[in-house]
């Protein structure tokens, strides 16, 4: 198996230990938005128990509550995810280094990654146009709207408490897929940014990045058609695509014959081949030592 070879199998496994990650840390911040549902579902049912109207003035002071609700809702999810997004960039800055270095026979010595670097790179570079805090912010602002529309179509239409709280329970279910998209987009968006650094500050040994997508009944056509092209850092299409992205563009350093000359790809521990010579080595002649050992 070649260097390039083991490095893709190892990024592979890496990205399921990734794809893990982001959902274990949606689940995580998911709660949040529940929490959050249940609040405005026990404001606008505890404001008069028993009584299933609703008034003009329970509609503005719910229309506030909302407002309140969604704002500390999303300052708790971003900063959250934030925190979670550093202790991923801790991780992707030991792993990813270790990851290219473990697959040449000799030791490999790479420029490292700060971890503040890629958290930094990670939370001002764009993903699918914006930067985390303002994906949160438009979040927050658009299910803001979500719940007081669905509260005032209740209240215009005369229905009572328990239709206007399943109203509430359907943005809910809305927010939570809203929130699972960005989570996991921006855990990949780090991952990847982790890889294109350490591209860009060794470029004297990576020229390319290959993508590399999974392929199954989710991949969508555009990664389809991307997978296994290779691109020089910085140019062509980047991570991610779409919202879930599970592909990324894996470092590809220069073979092995380009760095170290006509030694082959299968030599190991220190260029010394390996032979199944089962003499001692003081058994061994000197002259044959150096072939052998």
């Amino acid at each position: 198996m070649s260097v390039g070879d083991e490095i893709r199998d190892s990024a592979i496994r890496h990205r399921v230990y990734s794809l893990r990650y982001a959902k274990s840390t949606y689940r995580k911040h998911s709660k949040l938005v529940d929490q959050a549902v249940a609040d405005l579902i026990m404001k606008i049912t505890a404001r008069s128990p028993g009584d299933n109207s609703f008034t003009a003035r329970r509609l503005n002071a719910m229309l506030e509550n909302i407002k309140a609700t969604s704002s500390t809702l999303y300052k708790g999810l971003y900063d959250g995810v934030k925190d979670d997004l550093k202790e991923l960039a801790e991780y992707e800055s030991r792993m990813i280094p270790a990851m290219i270095e473990d697959a040449y026979p000799i030791k490999l010595e790479l420029a490292a990654i700060p971890a503040s670097q890629i958290h930094a790179a990670a939370m001002s570079r764009p993903f699918q146009g914006k930067i985390l805090r303002d994906w949160f912010r438009d979040q927050e602002y658009g299910v803001r709207s979500a719940f007081q529309a669905a509260t005032r179509l209740g209240y215009t239409q005369g229905e009572s408490i328990p239709q206007i709280v399943s109203r509430l329970r359907g943005v809910g279910d809305m927010t939570q897929r809203q929130v699972e998209a960005v989570v996991r987009t921006a855990v990949s968006h780090t991952s990847q940014t982790a890889m294109t650094k350490l591209s860009e500050a060794n470029s004297d040994i990576i020229k390319e990045e290959e993508w590399v997508s999974t392929l199954d009944g989710s991949t969508t056509a555009i990664c389809r058609a991307l997978d296994g092209k290779r691109f020089a850092i910085g140019s062509g299409p980047q991570i991610p695509q779409h919202f879930n992205e599970r592909s990324m563009r894996v470092p590809s350093p220069e073979p092995w014959a380009t760095l170290y000359g006509d030694a082959s790809e299968n030599t190991r521990l220190d260029s010394r081949p390996y032979v199944a010579d089962k003499r001692r080595v003081k058994d061994i002649p000197k002259s044959e030592r150096g072939s052998i050992i």
